[in-house]
């Protein structure tokens, strides 16, 4: 009878390992909000700011009518390249989430640093307090001169920890 136990506990294990893997709900390109100084690439977003009052965001909107609380996790690859200037956290990806009863929670966010520095990957998992009804995803890179790239931008439903790709 052991034996059995011990079959049916290494046969659901390796099932468990090559169950699919989250869906990313980042599906298209995402909507650049200042064409003039953004560029898509190769599944590269370059950015670049000529000035340190330039505000460039990448956005993406999401409807995921949940029923229940889920966890939402979120990640991005980002890459600074010839920043100038000492201002803080400019680089980073946001929530802005709608929940089904019409309420908002806004700003669910992570930093990534600033100035200049190689690919890193940046991610949070945030659990709301009400189901969501729509995600708009934001990419930032704001009040800093210089440029930023970034790609991957992922969303998932559940707690889900991202590596870099």
């Amino acid at each position: 009878m052991k034996k059995n136990w011990t079959f049916l506990a290494v046969l659901c294990s390796a099932v468990l390992a090559f169950a699919a893997e989250p869906e990313n709900l980042i599906k298209e390109p995402m909507t650049i909000t200042n064409p003039a100084t953004t560029v898509l690439e190769n599944g590269v977003y370059t950015i670049t700011n000529p000035t340190a009052d330039t505000r460039s965001m990448l956005r993406y909107k999401v409807v995921l009518n949940q029923e229940s609380v889920t966890p939402l996790s979120f990640a991005v690859e980002a890459k600074g390249i010839e920043n100038t200037g000492n201002h803080g956290c400019n680089f980073g990806m946001i929530l802005n989430l709608l929940h089904t009863d019409n309420t908002r929670t806004t700003a669910v966010n992570f930093g990534m640093g600033k100035d200049t520095f190689d690919w890193r990957l940046g991610q949070r998992i945030y659990t709301p307090k009400k189901p969501v009804k729509e995600v708009e995803v934001q990419v930032l890179f704001t009040k800093i001169k210089g440029k930023a790239a970034f790609r991957n931008p992922q969303l998932y439903q559940g707690a889900v920890t991202v590596k870099m790709k």
